[in-house]
């Protein structure tokens, strides 16, 4: 069991590696780059959607507090293009360790996402991911401490404002406090990660649990974050949501519900940047890959110049399987599937039986198979 799963953390560290080497975003399980469930962003785009529907044409404004890669920050800009044409997405997360790991032992998330901020690596890949999906244009990142930048920060000023940062009590309560401030009037205050409300839970075991992230809560037998859902019910009350993303609008100074009730987030809405990826099943992915872990040729020039060897074409093994392979990622990368495949039954009997072939077959096995479907 632990040789598969190091095989698979493996091919996912490969598959990021990719991703950044071809220009792609990427929001898979190294780094835990994807977090959160990919149907709330379906809610997060329709809430964008109906900010503009009364915005006359005016420019959207969102502050978005806690970033982490990016796949937020990228649905908004996605959801301002698409709905309103115009605004801006400013993103508000120091990037920094903010939490122990040796608290949560039994949890290699926790310990994944320290290396990530302590490393600075997933800062990196959340300004790869935001230029990636082409929405460098929209996407501003202000790196600090929320406690330190949201009061710098126009008051009254954004038409939604989404506060995602750190879960325990203290932190969210802070951030939601001061986010309350820089709602525009008639705008939309939301969040992640409410599973459940105040009225479902434990109330008295919560709040001996200020500090944790995430547990199971006796009552409800469910899990939840309970530093979100005492911030949230202790100001709001309860709030409309859907799948976890909850939202409440400015309206006199009060905040009332959101009728979300027709927001029915189907996994077909999912944005593409957050669909289930499996690199496995990703044709030009698994040609790179190939290609990668096959044996360099060596170069003309050390070949004996009599003749016997062309200097311009290094026939060695090596050689021909470099040669094929990288002929076969070029096809996939354009989508040209089937000419691969054509190329693929030209060409493969020519190419030595190299062990990274042998794994390579039947990836081309299960693209046949699909092209077929």
């Amino acid at each position: 069991m632990m040789g598969a799963q190091h095989t698979a953390d493996t091919v996912e560290a490969a598959y990021y590696e990719y991703c950044r080497e071809r220009g792609r975003p990427y929001f898979g399980r190294h780094m835990w780059a994807s977090q959160g469930l990919p149907l709330r962003h379906v809610v997060m785009q329709e809430l964008v959607r109906l900010e503009a529907r009364g915005a006359g044409g005016r420019p959207i404004h969102i502050l978005e507090v806690g970033s982490w890669a990016g796949g937020s920050a990228i649905t908004w800009a996605e959801a301002i293009k698409r709905y309103a044409g115009v605004g801006q997405v400013i993103c508000v997360d120091p990037w920094k360790p903010y939490f122990n790991p040796k608290d949560r032992p039994d949890a290699p998330v926790y310990h994944c996402m320290a290396e990530a901020l302590a490393h600075d690596t997933v800062y990196d890949l959340f300004t790869h991911n935001v230029a990636a999906a082409g929405h460098s244009d929209v996407v501003l990142a202000l790196r600090g401490q929320s406690t330190t930048v949201l009061p710098m920060l126009p008051r009254e000023y954004f038409d939604l404002v989404f506060v995602d940062g750190d879960h325990s009590y203290n932190a969210a309560r802070s951030d939601l406090t001061a986010a309350t401030g820089l709602v525009r009037e008639g705008g939309i205050l939301c969040g992640d990660d409410l599973e459940l409300q105040l009225s479902e839970i434990d109330m008295p075991y919560a709040q001996t649990q200020l500090h944790a992230d995430y547990i199971r809560d006796p009552r409800s037998g469910k899990e939840f974050h309970p530093g979100v859902t005492l911030a949230v019910g202790e100001l709001f009350g309860p709030v409309s949501c859907v799948v976890g993303c909850w939202a409440t609008r400015k309206s006199g100074g009060r905040w009332q519900t959101i009728s979300m009730s027709v927001m029915m987030p189907a996994e077909e809405n999912v944005p593409r940047h957050l669909k289930s990826q499996d690199p496995a099943q990703d044709p030009a992915f698994c040609t790179w890959l190939a290609a990668r872990q096959a044996p360099k040729a060596r170069p003309a020039s050390s070949f004996p110049a009599n003749g016997s060897v062309e200097t311009e074409t290094c026939h060695t093994a090596e050689g021909e399987v470099r040669t094929f392979l990288e002929r076969l990622v070029g096809l996939c990368e354009q989508g040209a599937y089937h000419e691969a495949m054509a190329y693929y039954d030209r060409h493969r009997n020519t190419v030595t039986q190299d062990p990274v072939l042998i794994e390579f077959d039947r990836l081309v096995g299960t693209l046949r198979q699909k092209l077929a479907a």
